[in-house]
């Protein structure tokens, strides 16, 4: 164990100030955003600066200099200047960046390829990052803000963690003590033999008829007693088909055959998680409408909690697929996919879309299919990153795998950006929904709080409208109108407000009877 050659290491130190930096951003994060929307506002206006000097200076002079100096000059002097809320004007800030720098990109790329017929797919693929990047924080930019500082905090965290325990299991005084997670994993291998046996489990039965259809017998199953679980709203039954589907080994396999450029494997892995999905929803629509329907659709707990998913979901989904893979790639721990595949729930909201279908309710579907995307991209990006830090998959097999790797990650990048914004969109309605019922409910009960015998029932805000529904004894005197809680509830929601208040009366009897 070597502490002192640990503590030399930047990437932990990076780790460890990250963690004290994502404290400081779940403290204080409206002083955090102003500090950031000075710091992006001066950086604009002195970079803006440069670049026109620059162009004046130059000789052939590039209008796009011209242009880029002259826009973050004058979004530098916005951002300063104009006030409005810190983290939309830093939200729009970096949008209008991000998007100016991709649109220039963009038109370079295409130049250079009807020039030199370059490949263009990798400035597609960067325009389209960037585009759904600044679609994102336009929509919704606290969370998109939230989200990347928490993801580069944590990449950092990680990194820290993983050189630290390098370092502390190093016995070896004299080697030098590594500055990334490249440097720990650049000659980080398995051993061949063990390898030989992980890549069988993985890939078993893939493309013999025998594991075929004890893969279609079991996904059957699966979904038959998930839709079941859903049509009787029990999640001890549903619980019960995320135990058997074997959804989850297809998809990592996917992940190992891009990762080491095995691209037969792959497609095998991706034909299977296709037949499992088409067997998925035909079972479960099947099922939907054999059994008889023991709670209403609208109102089943086990529909609703899979067709609004958020950021939340893919997190999970990433966890998920990381602990599948380290389960996959060290089979002392392979007992433990059981509880992954309960907590990606793969089976049941493929389940939901067939009952949904079945149901005509066509906008849960949706959302249930959301949710089985978000899990599907999420294990696989989560499970390639396990099995290169258990050495599975070489650090240097990563780099060899071949352009055609490169791209298939890099549309699996894309597909998690079109998946993260309408979580992020969802979420974000989701939170502002639950925000307004609460502070619609505090505003009812401070309004019956002089009115004696009354009590809240039911209140619902749906944008701008709000219906509120109180029990009150019917002899009750001196109660406050209707209008001052409609004034009281806009000024509490920071909007017009149309209220529906519905007065149920109660009367009390207490009789003795001899």
């Amino acid at each position: 164990m070597n502490f002192p050659r640990a503590v030399r290491s930047p990437a932990v130190w990076r780790g460890i100030i990250t963690i004290v930096a994502a404290i400081a951003v779940l403290t204080w994060p409206a002083l955090l955003a102003g500090l950031i929307v000075l710091l992006v506002g001066i950086g604009a206006i002195a970079v803006g600066i440069v670049e026109l000097v620059g162009w004046r200076t130059s000789r052939p002079r590039d209008q796009s200099d011209l242009i880029r100096g002259l826009i973050l000059l004058v979004g530098g002097v916005v951002v300063l200047f104009v006030p409005t809320e810190p983290i939309d004007l830093l939200g729009a800030a970096i949008a209008a960046i991000i998007g100016i720098r991709s649109v220039l990109g963009i038109v370079q790329a295409i130049r250079a390829w009807r020039r030199n017929r370059e490949d263009p797919f990798w400035p597609v693929v960067n325009g389209v990052l960037s585009l759904g990047l600044v679609i994102s924080l336009l929509l919704i930019p606290d969370a998109v803000i939230t989200l990347v500082v928490f993801a580069v905090a944590g990449s950092w965290i990680v990194s820290g963690v993983v050189v630290l325990v390098h370092a502390l299991g190093d016995d070896d005084p004299t080697s030098p003590a590594p500055t990334d997670v490249a440097g720990v994993l650049k000659d980080k291998t398995m051993a061949p033999e063990l390898r030989d046996t992980i890549t069988a489990a993985i890939f078993e039965g893939m493309d013999s008829r025998e594991g075929t259809n004890r893969y279609v017998a079991l996904m059957a199953f699966a979904t038959a007693i998930a839709a079941l679980g859903v049509e009787a709203d029990s999640t001890a039954v549903v619980i019960g088909a995320m135990l058997i589907a074997p959804l989850m080994s297809p998809i990592v396999a996917l992940s190992a055959g891009i990762l080491m450029g095995w691209f037969d494997r792959a497609l095998y892995a991706l034909q299977r998680v296709g037949l499992g999905v088409l067997i998925a929803v035909f079972v479960s629509f099947v099922t939907a409408i054999i059994s008889p329907e023991l709670v209403e659709i609208t109102a089943n707990s086990q529909v609703l909690s899979r067709t609004s998913p958020t950021l939340l979901d893919l997190l999970i989904a990433l966890a998920a697929g990381g602990a599948g893979g380290y389960a996959l790639s060290h089979p002392k721990v392979g007992n433990s996919l059981p509880g992954v595949a309960i907590a990606v729930a793969l089976v049941p909201p493929l389940a939901v879309v067939g009952v949904s279908i079945q149901d005509g309710e066509f906008a849960f579907a949706v959302g249930a299919s959301l949710l089985f995307l978000t899990n599907l991209v999420g294990i696989v990006i989560a499970g390639g990153a396990a099995l290169v830090l258990s050495g599975y998959s070489p650090w240097t097999q990563v780099g060899q795998s071949g352009e055609t790797a490169r791209r298939s990650f890099g549309l699996i990048a894309v597909s998690l950006v079109l998946v993260a914004i309408p979580l992020a969109v969802i979420g974000r309605d989701i939170v502002d929904q639950a925000m307004a019922n609460s502070i619609a409910e505090d505003v009812v009960k401070d309004w019956l709080a002089g009115v004696e015998g009354a009590s809240a029932g039911s209140i619902v805000v749906q944008g701008e409208k709000v219906t509120v529904v109180v029990f009150a004894p019917i002899d009750t005197a001196g109660a406050p109108d209707a209008e001052s809680l409609a004034d009281d509830m806009a000024e509490a929601l920071s909007r017009p407000v149309d209220l529906s208040l519905k007065v149920i009366p109660e009367s009390t009897f207490d009789v003795s009877s001899q």
